[in-house]
């Protein structure tokens, strides 16, 4: 069996287990029109300006809640049900799960995207400021940074008493120190500079320049490699850390060089990326301190 071939059968086989699965498909389709509805009738007031303001931190939390409670969770219930240590003995290679894994992610974030945008246009009316295409390449960023950080989860947790307070510890910090739950202009100045660390936040900005202000790739290049970047630090990260088996320990020296790696990360976003422009807009428009 080729590797394609095998990476291929994978997929097929994780998504039609995905689509069968009730949790899985809450909260990859009915988690983000909850909050679609929620924050788009209390925040948004049902306004097509207050939907635009909105959609970028809503598609944000869908697109991280997609990967840590998504496809992190598939990877250890399959660990624990004994599933991954069945393929250990075939001619797959880890690389090819992962891979699998990855492409049922991106399938259904892509579903969920759409989903929402396209209840934003039929309820709210909501057009895009800037290009269709724009908004793909920055939602193609932000999938590549996030499904392997849920991949990451997956492989460091031991199981699924584990697996939920580790996604939680890095979920919600980045769901409301990034502008995506709680617009980034009213935090405080020492959350701002946390949330600029994240990449929740650059993804909340790339989407917020396409939709809000209309800027086309050139002006989002920023927030583009920030993600890119963060995707490539995420598959390493997982590549160290992938286990066929709950019973396996986490090597030491490779989780030190995983966080090694996401530290360097962090540095280089603060040292060479550039300040925030949602920094100084709120919600609606309302300009921040």
């Amino acid at each position: 069996m080729s590797a394609l071939r095998g990476t291929l059968a994978l997929f097929r086989g994780f998504l039609t287990e995905a689509t069968r699965s009730k949790a899985s498909l809450f909260w990859t389709l009915a988690f983000p029109l909850l909050f679609l509805f929620v924050f788009g009738f209390i925040f948004g007031g049902g306004r097509p300006n207050g939907m635009a303001y909105l959609l970028p931190g809503l598609l944000t939390i869908s697109v991280m809640s997609g990967s840590f409670f998504g496809v992190a969770f598939r990877m250890v219930v399959a660990r624990e049900n004994g599933v991954l240590r069945r393929l250990r003995v075939t001619p797959v290679s880890a690389l090819a799960v992962v891979v699998a894994y990855g492409l049922v992610a991106l399938v259904l974030l892509v579903a969920t995207v759409l989903l929402q945008i396209g209840v934003a246009k039929a309820v709210w009316r909501f057009s895009s400021a800037g290009s269709w295409w724009t908004f793909a390449a920055v939602a193609l960023a932000g999938f590549f940074a996030f499904v392997p950080l849920g991949l990451f989860v997956g492989s460091a947790a031991r199981d699924m008493r584990s697996a939920p307070p580790i996604a939680n510890l890095i979920f919600f910090p980045m769901m409301f120190v990034s502008g995506a739950a709680v617009p980034f202009a009213i935090l405080p100045p020492f959350l701002q500079i946390a949330g600029r660390l994240l990449p929740s936040s650059w993804l909340v900005e790339g989407l917020q320049g396409v939709l809000v202000r209309g800027e086309g790739l050139g002006a989002l290049a920023a927030p583009i490699t920030v993600l890119v970047a963060t995707g490539v630090a995420g598959l390493g990260m997982n590549s160290l850390l992938f286990r066929w088996e709950s019973t396996e320990p986490l090597d030491r020296r490779k989780l030190a060089f995983a966080i090694v790696l996401l530290a360097l990360l962090l540095l280089a976003v603060a040292v060479l990326a550039p300040p925030l422009k949602m920094r100084h807009v709120g919600w609606g428009g309302a300009t921040g301190p």
